[in-house]
């Protein structure tokens, strides 16, 4: 594959343009990147994804660009990837309109989520909404799916957006990973 045949293909999953010159080792996250490739070779760890969140109020933007790295490092390790936001995911899962997005969630390896939790924020969504992501998310890893989630906060603190029951099943099957602002 052409290197413009792989950058459209990484766009059509989602992996933004922003990340195309990076890697993990770049952005000074090698431990990272190996716990990622024992994963992607089946060895420690290979049933569960990240829970990545800034741990500096300024973290923002670097811990966007770790995950979509390690979505793009994933793509490139031969895995399927799908890239969405929790408001899409749900459009996907209720409305017939998005079954392409649907098809798309369901026959990746590897579902990248990012969600911005924010403070005192209303939640973007109703209670039988975030039951509806739950149930859909429990059924993608019950079928064996691996799913990473990008937050601002780490998945304990989002408690007042959504249920527990909701956060727990993300804890259970995904790694905390906390990226610091650092220089990379």
């Amino acid at each position: 594959m052409d290197n413009e045949a792989l950058k459209k293909n990484l766009l059509l999953v989602g992996i933004p343009a922003s990340v195309m010159h990076t890697t993990l080792v770049l952005q000074g996250q090698q431990a990272l990147r190996d716990s990622v490739m024992a994963k992607v070779k089946g060895l420690e760890g290979a049933d569960k994804g990240y829970a990545i969140f800034p741990t500096a109020s300024n973290g923002a933007y670097k811990a966007r660009t770790v995950f979509y790295t390690l979505a793009k490092e994933c793509f490139l390790a031969r895995k399927n990837v799908y890239v969405t936001n929790l408001i899409s995911m749900l459009d996907a899962i209720v409305n017939d309109d998005y079954q392409n997005t649907y098809q798309a969630m369901n026959s990746a390896q590897m579902l990248f989520v990012v969600d911005f939790y924010e403070d005192g924020a209303p939640v973007p969504f109703s209670g039988s909404d975030g039951a509806r992501l739950r149930a859909y998310i429990k059924a993608y890893l019950e079928r064996g799916g691996i799913v990473s989630v990008l937050s601002d906060k780490p998945l304990a603190s989002c408690k007042g957006w959504y249920p527990v029951s909701f956060i727990e099943v993300l804890a259970t099957y995904t790694d905390a990973y906390g990226i610091d602002k650092g220089t990379a």
